[in-house]
């Protein structure tokens, strides 16, 4: 007996829609990046991140509990440390690095203690005349010394914009930090200022960007 093409269709027809619904469920399932549903970047990828800040006058970007300098181009953590009359040591220690090593423009640089903006202006100020302003000196030493003994409460809303700082462990990478904290990998690298390659080391510090308000 010999069967139609028009017969064969029929036949074949109610499989074919088996296999098309099917396929759309493996379809919807299947990880197109291939790194595996854990790694699953989608969500982060579609959240809108805040821009970093603008550093103030000294090249730092001040939060309620830490402070950052943003390096410029050709920058070194002692260069940083001489124009904020700091010591280069220290804030090479605290971020894992050598005071000599050359920084990407708009690397950010931890800082281990805030800085006195009083003493970096008058150091600016002094440094291009002979004589010392004696009145000027009392006046900040006056205002240190008050400044000392408040107590600064730090508002809800404050500490509620700061960003988280990660320091980095070993082993980790840009890419596990972006997806342990479900942001994208080129906002983290925007915030930090990290290179093309997205090189990090461990103990460096990275701030995780900041979602956008709605």
């Amino acid at each position: 007996m010999q069967y139609s093409t028009s017969n064969k269709f029929v036949k074949i027809f109610p499989f074919l829609i088996v296999l098309s619904v099917g396929s759309c469920g493996v379809l919807s399932n299947l990880d197109f990046d291939l790194r595996g549903n854990e790694y699953d970047t989608s969500d982060a990828v579609r959240k809108a991140m805040k821009t970093r800040p603008l550093p103030d006058s000294r090249g730092i970007i001040s939060y309620a509990t830490y402070e950052v300098a943003v390096a410029r181009k050709g920058d070194t953590i002692k260069s940083i440390a001489d124009r904020l009359g700091l010591k280069s040591q220290n804030i090479a220690a605290y971020n894992g690095m050598s005071s000599l090593e050359k920084l990407n423009d708009g690397q950010l640089i931890s800082l281990p203690n805030r800085t006195d903006k009083r003493k970096f202006q008058l150091k600016n100020s002094t440094s291009n005349r002979n004589e010392v302003n004696v009145t000027e000196l009392a006046s900040t030493a006056i205002e240190t010394a008050t400044s000392k003994k408040k107590v600064i409460k730090k508002s809800t809303s404050e500490l509620e914009n700061e960003p988280i700082r990660h320091k980095v462990s070993r082993g980790e990478t840009a890419f596990t930090i972006s997806r342990l904290y479900n942001v994208s990998i080129r906002s983290l690298a925007d915030w930090n200022g990290l290179d093309s390659n997205y090189t990090i080391r461990e103990g460096q510090y990275l701030l995780i960007p900041l979602p956008r308000d709605k």
